[in-house]
Order: C-alpha cells, then structure tokens, then sequence
C-alpha cells in the first residue's frame, strides 16, 4: 500500500469513528476481520461479532479523534490517536490483500 492510499484509509477510518458510523467502519473490514479492544475487557472479537461489539462501543464508550498520525508498516497502519481529554490510543489495522481491514487492534 502506497503512503497516499495508507493516509486515505486512515482519514476513513478515523472519520467513521468519530461519527460513531458502525456501517462505515464495517465497509472499510474484511469479511472476516477481527478486532481485539480493551473495551468493556480485554478480548478479540471474532468476525460474526463484530458489528454488534462496534455499536455496543459506539453507545456506551466512544473516545473521539481529536488529531493522528498515521505509520504505514509492510501489511498495516499504525494511527497513534490523541483523543478529547489529551489520552492517546494506538489503532493498528491490518490489511488483507484486498486493502480491507482483517484485524484491528484497540491500544489505550
């Protein structure tokens, strides 16, 4: 993945989150993509689940993204997020052959 495609799926990504946007998040994953969030514990939410943990994070525990920057490994994206309130969190998606999402994992 090219720097200029890394930085536009990220600005996605980030934007979908803001809005709390579970079908926005959900178009930019992989079918079979998996998260692991500390959120409401620690743990790796499987594919069929996935959508359901998002709106669940969504209404109860939201951190927005006041600012990032976005670091492009071999096959991911690592977005070291500031949230409201000065916390940081590090979102790492990484990516299927196909561009999508197939693993995010939740750090902060």
């Amino acid at each position: 993945m090219d720097p200029s495609t890394a930085a536009a799926l990220a600005r996605s990504w980030v934007q979908a989150w803001n809005d709390g946007d579970t079908d926005a998040v959900m178009d930019l994953l992989h079918p079979d993509a998996t998260v692991a969030d500390v959120w409401p514990r620690p743990a790796k939410v499987r594919a069929a689940d996935v959508r359901s943990h998002l709106q669940g994070r969504f209404a109860d525990h939201r951190e927005a993204v006041v600012a990032f920057e976005c670091h492009l490994g071999v096959d991911s994206i690592a977005l070291v997020c500031e949230l409201e309130g000065g916390a940081q969190r590090v979102d790492t998606l990484v990516l299927a052959d196909d561009g999508r999402v197939v693993r995010v994992m939740l750090h902060g």
